[in-house]
């Protein structure tokens, strides 16, 4: 990979998981977002999408809000999170 160029899986990431790499790039894990590995991105991605079916997460009272706008919100970013996951998994991590 060109030293500088961000990854494919560091590309049009979802906020939710947006959120979590920034964090553990402030948090030291990595020296910069583009250090964070396919691996760990994938990971964080699938486990963030695990919480929208954990009873008592946020995730999971923001896709079960009685408010219908936050519902859509959500919905966009579960869906969002879900097509991430497939594309990583189908581009694989040497492609």
């Amino acid at each position: 990979m060109d030293k500088g160029k961000t990854p494919f899986w560091l590309e049009n990431v979802p906020n939710e998981l947006l959120e979590n790499l920034n964090n553990a790039v402030e948090d030291g894990l990595f020296n910069c977002y583009t250090d964070i590995p396919y691996e760990f991105a994938l990971e964080e991605a699938r486990y963030i999408l695990s919480t929208f079916s954990e009873s008592g997460h946020a995730n999971y009272e923001w896709l079960h809000d009685d408010d219908p706008v936050n519902r859509k919100e959500a919905r966009k970013e579960f869906n969002d999170l879900k097509r991430y996951i497939k594309r990583l998994e189908k581009r694989g991590e040497n492609q």
